[in-house]
């Protein structure tokens, strides 16, 4: 075979593997959003999903993942509020499915325990195949 045609087979190879396989970056393979309800996308599996809840003072509510998991094994909130009258609020997940989690919010001082209606932020960790 002779130099020119090893060169021209070379090239067709060449540019065939910048199209067909992930970038050092990655730039090519992950997914994301960025919002304030989003998630980062792993090309291994990997999912995380984070966002921001402030509908509602019933218990059991239901909150949308952005995507769904295959599997979510972690779940975490955050929340404040003006503790003035060191009162607690409190965020607990009741049950964790593909697409959503329920969680209870609850708050409770000296003299008082009910819903709550405190905002709050969570995190989820998990897989997507």
């Amino acid at each position: 075979m002779n130099t020119y045609i090893k060169y021209y087979l070379n090239a067709i190879l060449l540019s065939t593997l910048g199209t067909n396989f992930a970038k050092s970056d990655f730039s090519n393979v992950i997914t994301k959003s960025l919002s304030q309800n989003g998630y980062y996308k792993f090309p291994d599996g990997f999912l995380i999903q984070w966002g921001y809840f402030s509908g509602g003072t019933a218990n059991n509510q239901s909150i949308n993942f952005p995507l769904s998991f295959k599997s979510c094994f972690s779940l975490a909130f955050s929340s404040t509020t003006d503790n003035t009258n060191n009162s607690i609020w409190s965020v607990n997940y009741a049950a964790i499915y593909a697409s959503y989690f329920t969680v209870y919010r609850r708050y409770a001082d000296a003299g008082t325990i009910a819903n709550s209606s405190q905002s709050f932020r969570w995190i989820a960790i998990g897989t997507w195949k």
